[in-house]
């Protein structure tokens, strides 16, 4: 996440979603750990993107055969 740092709104909302923020030039950088993924969610992951694969399959064109 990046804001101005007079945007405190925005700050206090980081803040509030457990979002670590250090100042950088003049920004605001915001970082959140994430929790390592378990074989449950990497499986779903892999459905989603696999499904998304195929989807776009089904809408590739195939050019006429050449006479």
């Amino acid at each position: 996440m990046v804001c101005q740092p007079e945007n405190e709104p925005m700050r206090r909302l980081a803040r509030k979603i457990g979002i670590r923020l250090a100042y950088d030039e003049g920004e605001v950088i915001g970082h959140l750990r994430l929790p390592a993924p378990d074989p449950l969610s990497a499986q779903a992951e892999f459905a989603i993107e696999a499904a998304n694969v195929i989807g776009r399959w089904a809408t590739l064109e195939v050019p006429p055969a050449a006479s």
